[in-house]
């Protein structure tokens, strides 16, 4: 049987360190003037990611192999010049340029020249400059995001919640609307259950979401529902009227972890910040070994109450592993609080939480996260290129608290330590308790809400 019509696609990456080309057929690499045909750029194809040579930290050229017949007959196979050599934008390193870079699109250009990189730190760093710069001008890569596709996991996610349809005006059923506060998502507030039986007078927070997000929403609701934890914010219900989208969540009466961080002014003692940790770990640690990622893990989405707990919340980011996708590669999350691999968009897993758990342990040191003054861009940039951050004062911790963080805080994943790991870290011994912790609430929470129904 023969072959009469192929076409085959080569990929050769430029070996700075050997000073050649890798993945060359052994019959180009005798041609004494191939090289020179090759052009040492990158492939920005508009309306997909900048990952080809920019994302393996080398230079790829793609040639397309010209159609030919081929037949069993022995002897080496002839193969021709390539040919057909296409790219629509070529961005190489130079050191002339504003940016340290030739050949971005205008816009590209234009907002690294905002962002704070200066043209040394291309220079020295320009595959960590361009992941920040894609990172700000595309976010998450367009690649397919289906749910998973282990039946068990599919199963569970399409089966674990049901709408409550039956209500259309929630205010017929809610009163003494609160508003707490506003985001991209929606907006939040606090009410009281009217209606008669064991939900009366039970005081709840509502999220009022668009009902153009309802697929998103399916999602996060059901991952909340398989993540039922106590240290996981409960969900209650989800109601679709006609314009909304509504969840009615556990009410957590001191709000975001956020308000107990404030720069120049440390609110918690390190007791405190074990606490914290270990609650959240604790949560982590369920949700991880369900191969469930949060992957937006923040002071923002840590709750408080005036009992002292501490749970986390919204799931609108979060996202399940199965056997068949053991690791993601989807950019989700908050700038400062990502993880190296996050940015590099490269595969990560549940490790990526930890990370960010202790950024915001930072963030309760420190007042706010690590490079809070730095422009976007140049945070993402910062944060693959910087060794790992430390305390800003070490001297007003313990070692152990010390030590902790620098075991959350390895740019490694594999070497990053688990939520099991930590939970058993000398640190978890030495935690306060809730009744303290709640005292540190209740005295620093104090709220201004604005009495609004929706």
């Amino acid at each position: 049987m023969q072959h009469t019509e192929f076409q085959k696609i080569l990929r050769v990456e430029w070996d700075a360190r050997a000073g050649t080309f890798k993945g060359l057929p052994k019959e180009w690499a005798v041609v004494p003037k191939m090289a020179s045909k090759i052009k040492l750029v990158s492939k920005l194809e508009p309306g997909l990611r900048a990952d080809t040579a920019v994302r393996k930290r080398s230079i790829f050229a793609s040639f397309i192999m010209p159609r030919r017949v081929v037949s069993e007959a022995k002897g080496p196979m002839i193969i021709g010049t390539p040919f057909n050599v296409a790219h629509d934008i070529h961005v190489r390193s130079d050191s002339s340029t504003a940016t340290g870079f030739a050949g971005l699109p205008v816009e590209w250009d234009s907002k690294l020249q905002t962002s704070g990189i200066s043209r040394t730190e291309v220079g020295e760093s320009p595959q960590a400059a361009l992941d920040a710069l894609q990172m700000t001008m595309e976010g998450a890569p367009l690649l397919p995001s289906p749910l998973p596709s282990r039946n068990t996991v599919n199963f569970k996610m399409l089966n674990a919640f049901e709408f409550s349809n039956a209500v259309s005006d929630l205010r017929t059923c809610f009163q003494d609307f609160v508003q707490l506060g506003q985001g991209a998502s929606g907006v939040v507030y606090s009410a009281v259950d009217t209606r008669p039986g064991l939900s009366l007078g039970r005081k709840v927070a509502l999220k009022y979401c668009n009902l153009k997000e309802l697929e998103e929403l399916k999602m996060e609701i059901a991952m909340q529902l398989l993540s039922n934890h106590p240290n996981v914010v409960n969900l209650l219900e989800a109601f679709r009227t006609p314009r909304h989208v509504v969840i009615a969540l556990e009410l957590m009466t001191g709000g975001m972890l956020t308000s107990l961080c404030q720069r120049g002014a440390c609110i918690c003692n390190e007791q405190h910040i074990a606490y914290v940790l270990k609650c959240v770990l604790q949560a982590l640690s369920f949700m991880h070994r369900h191969h469930r990622v949060h992957r937006d893990i923040k002071s923002d989405n840590i709750l408080v109450d005036f009992d002292g707990r501490v749970k986390i919340a919204d799931f609108g980011f979060a996202t399940s592993l199965t056997r068949e996708t053991s690791k993601r590669t989807s950019v989700v999350g908050t700038p400062f609080w990502m993880a190296p691999e996050l940015i590099k968009s490269q595969s990560y897993d549940c490790k990526v939480d930890i990370w960010s758990l202790a950024i915001t342990a930072l963030e309760m040191t420190d007042g706010e996260p690590p490079l809070m003054g730095e422009n976007i861009m140049r945070a993402l940039f910062l944060i693959t290129v910087n060794d790992p951050p430390l305390l800003r004062d070490p001297s007003a911790w313990s070692e152990t608290l010390s030590h902790i963080l620098r075991k959350m805080l390895v740019k490694q994943p594999g070497a990053r330590s688990s939520a099991d790991q930590l939970l058993m870290h000398p640190l978890m011994g030495n935690v306060a308790v809730q009744g303290d912790f709640a005292k540190i609430v209740k005295n620093h929470l104090c709220w201004k809400f604005r009495s609004t129904p929706p």
